[in-house]
């Protein structure tokens, strides 16, 4: 099964996870300090006032301690309101980042199931594709040349990618994939005939997935973005293959269909060897050519070290 994008995007969500985690940590701090500060009997207090500005600014590191006492009951009350905005910004700051993960598949349930009409493959599927072989994470470069050739397309586009094989215990540079765009569906096509043109004079090659009986699907969130990448390697992929397992289910490759608003990761049942594109090698062969390639360039190499080694003898005969 095809972790799509994980050796790029494990290093980079952790990053990312430690973030929001800091963020949501020095919130909670705060607030838990701020209320805590009720205990003061007086609210209306200045010391309290500006224990409560200090307390704020000492958790989230923003602004230095400022511990003098408020003379000014105007001013005091002013203080309060730019501390109630403050918190307001930090609350609505957590919410967008909330609300953001959310759309790009963090924090929803996702559901894998088995289906007779999965998504897309539900009939046949004309696509353009590009063969890959290498790390998935290099997979994006043909995606996006895919979308600038159809920017000018009428018709929103979307676009996937068969991965044949597993990064956890696949060398990333055996990696196979599969990656283009869906033009069209049931013998019927979704975009111009000159977008068909423009991919082929680019290198893409014409292919029909088959309908599908029967497959493994999973549905998640998305818009498109890095984080969505990240959910779906961490998260979705870990759920899919629970179920997988769970289930005592065996499958071949996974195929992800990535529109504006969602990834569908679809795990074909039936007839997985019709999805296989005409590049696609065994990793056996693959392994072999590429031991054969480093006997052939450690031969060249042999070889070159003594006509090099013969020209000092023959200098020295000249003088």
């Amino acid at each position: 099964m095809a972790d799509s994008f994980c050796l790029f995007c494990r290093h980079h969500s952790l990053v990312f996870f430690h973030f929001c985690l800091l963020f949501c940590f020095f919130l909670s701090i705060s607030t838990v300090k701020i209320i805590t500060l009720k205990n003061i009997p007086d609210h209306r207090s200045p010391d309290r006032k500006s224990a409560l500005f200090v307390t704020v600014s000492r958790s989230l590191l923003l602004f230095p301690p400022y511990t003098n006492s408020r003379k000014n009951s105007n001013f005091a009350e002013k203080e309060t309101m730019f501390e109630l905005a403050f918190i307001a910004v930090l609350v609505a700051a957590a919410i967008y980042i909330f609300a953001t993960l959310r759309k790009n598949g963090f924090f929803v349930i996702i559901e894998p199931s088995v289906t007779t009409s999965p998504k897309h493959l539900d009939k046949p599927l004309t696509v353009y594709y590009k063969y890959h072989l290498g790390p998935y994470q290099n997979v994006c470069e043909i995606i996006n040349e895919a979308k600038h050739i159809l920017s000018s397309s009428v018709n929103s586009a979307t676009y996937f990618g068969i991965y044949y094989d597993n990064p956890e215990n696949t060398d990333s540079h055996f990696l196979q994939s599969a990656i283009g765009v869906v033009f069209g569906n049931d013998g019927k096509d979704l975009h111009e005939e000159k977008y068909a043109k423009e991919l082929t004079d680019n290198g893409f090659e014409k292919f029909v997935l088959p309908k599908v009986e029967r497959a493994v699907q999973a549905v998640q969130p998305s818009t498109g973005g890095f984080a969505s990448f990240l959910a779906l390697v961490w998260f979705t992929y870990s759920t899919i293959k629970k179920y997988i397992s769970d289930n005592k289910l065996e499958t071949t490759y996974a195929v992800e269909f990535y529109s504006h608003d969602e990834i569908d990761v679809i795990f074909p049942l039936d007839d997985a060897s019709e999805f296989l594109v005409k590049d696609y090698q065994s990793i056996d062969k693959l392994e072999s050519d590429a031991a054969k390639k480093r006997f052939d360039s450690s031969e060249e190499d042999s070889e070159s070290d003594p006509e090099g080694a013969d020209e000092p003898e023959d200098e020295e005969k000249e003088n």
